[in-house]
């Protein structure tokens, strides 16, 4: 663990001080270590893990206030796609997805829910390939009354 922190130390040295490179080390270990708590996973998984993406953002960002929402970022546990540094992604990607699909329109008397306090027969049912393609889709269904959503295997 302790070669793995000095090469991220390292790294950034690259491109900071080695006091700044110090403190966004620090950050990214602290970070590790309350994730592997909370995970029960080993901590030099997790450092790993998150010290590539965040060692990556911090790269590549090109102000101070790019690599202010990393440290930030990083101090809150916010990682992968629900980092604002992503939010020009997402919005290309939302724009490229079709709007036009509608929900789909709910089965009676298939299901029965089984949600307490909720007897309704009435869901919405749909599929989506969530593995491999040479794996059968997974079948979806939502309660149309309690929005309780189960996944069939």
């Amino acid at each position: 663990m302790d070669k793995l922190r000095e090469t991220v130390t390292e790294v950034l040295s690259t491109k900071f001080t080695s006091e700044t490179a110090e403190k966004y080390e620090e950050a990214i270990y602290i970070a590790s270590s309350k994730k592997s708590k909370l995970q029960k996973t080993g901590k030099t998984k997790i450092y790993s893990q998150l010290s590539y993406e965040k060692l990556g953002q911090i790269m590549e960002a090109k102000t101070k206030e790019e690599r202010k929402i990393v440290l930030d970022e990083i101090n809150k546990g916010i990682e992968e796609w629900e980092s604002e540094l992503y939010s020009k992604q997402k919005d290309e990607y939302s724009k490229l997805m079709d709007k036009s699909v509608s929900k789909p329109k709910a089965v009676k008397g298939v299901h029965h829910c089984r949600e307490k306090g909720c007897l309704s027969d009435e869901f919405y049912v749909w599929s989506a390939q969530t593995r491999s393609s040479d794996e059968a889709a997974t079948n979806f269904r939502q309660c149309a009354h309690c929005g309780k959503r189960r996944k069939e295997q």
